[in-house]
């Protein structure tokens, strides 16, 4: 995976005029591999120490490793249409491939088991505006547009609706790297810390923020693969955008009769950028899962030395 082209395989696909007001751009990248996989992006994790690219780490410990594995165990005991976490992990290490950009989010102690909730995935380009990532996985034999629309539409209530948007603990993380972990001069850094102050201080009204010009919300699905083509998402999108399609049921401002947001908070999102990552459509969590355990337990990796 890391001589991947994901630029190369990465597609625009032209903005409904109903939603230019709304969405900058879509893409849509493909990372498709000749062999399984599974394999790849399990080896790519673990043989190849991917994992610390992912996580921005420079080590794991022997119980990092263990926590990794158990992870990998337990979600193949249960009953779950995706994992969010690896997934959100990939994309912490394609994204920036795709965009040229650097994360501020550089992992200690990563949750295996558990994604935090709050901001996905934060990121910083060159001129030091932050990026803001929405990241909503499925791994499924369920590859309908509905499927698709469905995943985007969550994505955009989870950015602008949730009052869990601003979380104390990423934002304590990514500041942390901004002073520690990152080469950088003191005006940026300056730059940084102040956008984080304004995200920090939004108190869950994230969407107060759209017209910020150095900070920009963006939407990622990452999964196996729909089955949908161009024309038709494109001539869909404004209707989902626009109405209560999708939207959470037990949502208090939807009104369900004539499918309108009673808060107009859909007239207020702005996305930058939707991306749609997909990969082989043999993509299987439990096959992955259990080769990233196997691969733990061949080069002894959870072992206390």
């Amino acid at each position: 995976m890391q001589n991947y082209d994901y630029k190369k395989n990465t597609r625009e696909i032209s903005v409904p005029n109903d939603l230019k007001n709304k969405i900058k751009n879509i893409f849509v990248s493909k990372i498709s591999y000749d062999a399984n996989i599974n394999d790849i992006i399990a080896e790519f994790l673990i043989k190849n120490r991917g994992i610390l690219l992912v996580l921005g780490k420079n080590i794991m410990t022997w119980t990092d490793w263990r926590q990794l594995k158990i992870s990998c165990l337990q979600a193949n005991t249960k009953t779950f249409s995706n994992n969010g976490i690896l997934m959100e992990f990939l994309s912490h290490y394609i994204l920036p491939n795709v965009f040229n950009l650097h994360s501020l989010l550089c992992f200690e102690i990563p949750s295996y088991e558990n994604p935090e909730s709050g901001n996905d995935l934060i990121f910083f380009d060159s001129n030091c505006e932050l990026f803001i990532f929405e990241v909503k996985s499925k791994v499924s034999n369920d590859f309908s547009k509905k499927e698709l629309k469905n995943k985007i539409k969550n994505a955009f209530t989870s950015l602008f609706c949730s009052k869990e948007i601003k979380n104390a603990k990423k934002i304590k993380i990514a500041r942390d790297s901004v002073e520690e972990g990152l080469d950088l001069t003191e005006e940026e850094k300056e730059k940084i810390f102040y956008q984080l102050d304004k995200i920090e201080s939004s108190e869950g009204n994230i969407i107060d923020l759209v017209d910020d010009e150095y900070i920009k919300f963006n939407i990622c699905i990452i999964g196996n693969g729909f089955d949908v083509d161009d024309e038709s998402l494109i001539y869909e999108l404004p209707s989902l955008i626009n109405t209560t399609v999708y939207c959470k049921n037990d949502c208090c401002y939807k009104d369900k009769d004539n499918h309108i947001c009673m808060i107009n908070q859909l007239e207020k999102m702005m996305v930058l950028n939707i991306i749609n990552i997909e990969f082989n459509r043999e993509l299987d969590l439990v096959s992955l899962n259990s080769k990233i355990a196997d691969l733990i337990n061949l080069e002894g990796l959870d072992k206390r030395c």
